[in-house]
């Protein structure tokens, strides 16, 4: 039975307070609270119930049921044994709170990621599944009394932190449920569910509380904050072998373990309650967390909220860091940017390009990310629009590779050298034009340990059909295919070199850069986003890490000039050089 009683929090107005179970023999009291839901910019959308629970008044609970209605229109079916609740999709997969244990578990988490109104799921697209396999997942059991994240019972429901949960269930759809501490944003960083929102899209309203840093980090928040970020980085990240603090020191001591032996004002600040402290602290983590390129902080968020703290050098510990920040940092940007300056200087293009030489015969495909435009590719299946080439890498390679086809090129090479990463879907596109009109991706779930590939149909002649006539549109394409590379080349970018390799293709140019994971796009617990590397790893054919970079078939050379930050890749993009390498290279 509920006892009800009028209480007063020092940080939140008058509220009906009753009490509920956290486990089998106590009790603790909560709060209810009207909280503004945004999802789109300066609207209100509706207003939702949360509770705030007695030991931690600052921090939005809501319950399972609830949070998958509101926020994935989803309605999944729940079970009680006991102070088990298991809750299941409608793949059957299970999600279970232990209220007694205080566990989490799960036999697939990421099938609890896709919101049925993702754009894709529709809106008409390029391609269509042929199969996905899936080894085996196994169940996964994580103690949340490790990391102080407290769940409750009630009523036969169970309540879980609002933020908490957006961390188990945002997966790397980029979806999240953000929390400022004081209203709820939907963040859909991608656009799938029609408009790409983002804390900067939702501007004052979401960054005011955040920016007022005289204003104190309530106690309660500050701890949940830091210790949902260890419970992220501990089990919800995938293999990254290029991180800067040591994947082996953070498989071994966890999270928190390496900040208290290693960094112990990293986390005296982040748990500090000063937000100048908080900010410094948050920025000094990701830097200790680089991972290459897929973890680290949405730049967004470092100009509206962590630069509005005053840097605390005088400590010699953090002072270290931002040392490391300045100095690698900015030599990764040098590397970056010296290429778009040899494009410029030597090709005069930047971005995505086609280039054809009649003399050598050969083609340079260039682009710089791997976009995909669902609603381009919408309008044009269902509206008769225009193809989108533009905007959408897949339909701007699959184009310049029909211009290659009517230019007589003989030699094909994809220009990678600038690539840092982004959809798989138009990863799938683009390797789809070299192999038969299919796309396939390959991954391993480290939180589930099991192995899964999707094999895409891709619509070739763009009839709106998937059939033996793009196949044979894909046999027309008869070139000497090379993909070049350079240490820039990361995530799909660092992908399609080795997918393409496994198709029997040639590397040219350097080692790419790694990046073995899919991204999550996440927000704390308090507001502050992040991105890192998620538990989904991207792998070769035969399941192994990529992270390393794909090895070459021929190396080109960069020439450092005297600055250590600056190289010269003249070679790469010379064709008299590219095509003697190709035609050496299938020569045989």
């Amino acid at each position: 039975m509920k006892t009800k009683s009028i209480f007063i929090l020092s940080t939140l107005p008058l509220f009906l307070l009753v009490s509920c179970g956290k486990n089998n023999t106590n009790s603790v009291t909560y709060s209810e609270k009207e909280v503004n839901i945004y999802r789109r910019k300066n609207v209100v959308d509706k207003k939702i119930s949360m509770r705030f629970f007695e030991d931690s008044p600052n921090v939005p609970y809501i319950s399972v049921l609830k949070y998958f209605k509101e926020f994935y229109s989803s309605e999944l079916t729940k079970s009680v044994n006991k102070h088990k609740y298991i809750y299941r999709n409608d793949a059957q997969r299970f999600l279970q709170f232990d209220i007694d244990k205080q566990e989490l578990s799960s036999d697939y988490l990421d099938s609890f990621s896709r919101h049925p109104d993702f754009i894709e799921n529709n809106y008409s697209l390029f391609l269509k599944t042929k199969s996905i396999e899936i080894t085996q997942p196994k169940v996964k059991t994580v103690s949340l009394n490790k990391y102080s994240i407290q769940i409750y019972q009630d009523n036969g429901e169970a309540y879980v932190p609002l933020s908490f949960l957006s961390a188990i269930t945002g997966g790397t759809q980029l979806y999240d449920i953000a929390y400022n501490g004081k209203d709820i944003y939907v963040i859909d960083w991608n656009g799938q569910l029609g408009v790409a929102t983002s804390p900067s899209y939702y501007g004052a309203t979401y960054w005011e509380r955040l920016k007022n840093i005289n204003e104190k980090r309530p106690r309660d928040l500050a701890n949940y904050s830091y210790n949902e970020l260890c419970f992220v980085f501990d089990n919800l990240r995938g293999e990254t072998k290029q991180l800067y603090m040591g994947e082996e020191n953070l498989n071994s001591l966890g999270l928190d373990g390496v900040l208290s032996r290693d960094y112990p004002k990293t986390k005296e600040y982040l748990l500090s309650t000063d937000k100048q402290d908080y900010y410094e602290g948050y920025n000094s983590l990701f830097i200790t967390l680089s991972d290459g390129g897929h973890t680290g902080i949405p730049g967004a968020a470092k100009f509206e909220a962590l630069n509005t703290a005053a840097r605390k050098e005088s400590e010699e510990e953090f002072k270290t860091l931002i040392d490391y920040s300045e100095t690698e940092y900015s030599k990764d940007e040098g590397v970056y940017i010296s290429y778009y300056i040899c494009k410029m200087q030597s090709l005069d293009v930047t971005g995505n390009y086609y280039k054809y030489d009649e003399t050598t015969k050969t083609a340079l495909i260039g682009f710089d990310e791997f976009a995909i435009d669902y609603e381009g590719w919408d309008n044009y299946y269902n509206q008769d629009g225009e193809v989108p080439v533009s905007t959408d890498s897949y339909a701007f390679v699959r184009d310049s590779v029909y211009k290659a086809k009517v230019d007589g090129a003989v030699n094909l090479v994809l220009d990678l050298t600038t690539n840092t990463g982004g959809s798989s879907y138009a990863l799938e596109g683009i390797m789809s034009l070299f192999n038969n009109a299919e796309g396939y991706i390959k991954m391993k779930d480290t939180f589930n340990e099991c192995t899964n590939k999707e094999t895409h149909l891709i619509d070739i002649n763009l009839d709106g059909k998937f059939d033996e006539a793009d196949v044979n549109e894909t046999k027309s394409f008869n070139f000497n295919v090379a993909v070049m590379t350079s240490c820039v080349s990361f995530s799909c970018g660092n992908l399609l070199p080795f997918t393409m390799k496994e198709l029997g293709y040639k590397i040219i140019g350097e080692q790419s850069g790694g990046g073995s994971c899919a991204i999550s796009l996440q927000t704390t617990g308090d507001g502050l986003g992040y991105i890192h590397s998620s538990h989904l790893c991207l792998t070769d054919e035969k399941g192994e890490n990529i992270d390393g970079g794909v090895p070459v078939d021929y190396e080109i050379e960069r020439q450092s000039t005297t600055s250590s930050t600056l190289y010269y890749c003249y070679d790469f993009y010379d064709f008299d050089i590219v095509s003697n390498i190709v035609n050496e290279l299938y020569s045989d």
